[in-house]
């Protein structure tokens, strides 16, 4: 008989320093943990989004003038 395996996902390992340094490094690159890490809290958050709702009737003013522009006659 032949020795048949069963398909499935990876083994994590076994070493407890791998799986400690995988870790950090997902802590590392998550934006909750940074947020959290800066103290970039609630109400951060929502003064990000009260100010990028007040620029954003600026800032549209300003792009359509970009293509309604008047062009004067050059000489």
């Amino acid at each position: 008989m032949a020795h048949v395996t069963k398909m499935g996902a990876p083994k994590t390992s076994e070493d407890p320093k791998k799986n400690e340094t995988s870790t950090a490094v997902n802590k590392a690159f998550n934006a909750d943990v940074i947020f959290t890490h800066l103290g970039f809290g609630w109400y951060q958050w929502k003064f990000v989004l009260w100010v990028g709702f007040g620029m954003l009737f600026p800032t549209s003013v300003m792009l359509s003038y970009t293509f309604i522009g008047f062009v004067p006659a050059h000489r």
